[in-house]
């Protein structure tokens, strides 16, 4: 009888063995689909764009296209050339900037920040994103806003050849 019992106990570990194998060939064939999301420095995803780091995911909240990896050379090869033109409506100065993925416009004297001399505008009011096809203009949380033909932008917002952008009393004709 114990014979019986030890031979039963046996065949119950190599049946439990056997499955478990199976179970772990079968799960190491596939690789879960995972897609990662690494936001820092304010972003979201409420306006349907990531853009701090450069990389774009576009759609709303809760749809992603398919997107893929880019490289440093490839990221710089798709705005070597592309401008866009802000002309100054009270002076009619021109100033050219070279897009890159983001352009900060500003009261700050810094690196990198299109300074603006107007105490109504904010150190860091808001930005100019570029994708490599379209232009968006984003507030970055300025305390007096930041107008797109005379309505607030409240999102990334595609801007057009004539839009005027006012960031506090200063106002831009686009040139696209």
């Amino acid at each position: 009888m114990t014979t019986i019992l030890i031979l039963i106990i046996i065949i119950l570990i190599a049946v439990a063995a056997i499955v478990t194998l199976i179970f772990v060939l079968r799960s190491a064939g596939s690789t879960p689909k995972k897609i990662d999301i690494h936001m820092s420095n304010g972003a979201h995803l409420s306006h349907g764009y990531i853009s701090y780091d450069n990389n774009f995911f576009k759609g709303l909240s809760g749809e992603m296209e398919k997107t893929g990896i880019i490289n440093q050379n490839m990221r710089h090869a798709q705005y070597e050339g592309k401008s866009i033109c802000l002309v100054h409506m009270l002076t009619s100065r021109t100033y050219q900037l070279t897009l890159r993925p983001e352009v900060v416009l500003g009261r700050m004297d810094d690196d990198g920040i299109f300074t603006v001399a107007d105490d109504a505008v904010s150190k860091r009011h808001c930005r100019i994103l570029f994708d490599g096809t379209e232009v968006y203009l984003e507030d970055m949380g300025s305390l007096n806003h930041t107008f797109l033909n005379e309505n607030i932008v409240k999102q990334p917002t595609a801007l057009s050849n004539d839009d005027i952008i006012r960031i506090g009393n200063t106002r831009f004709r686009v040139l696209l």
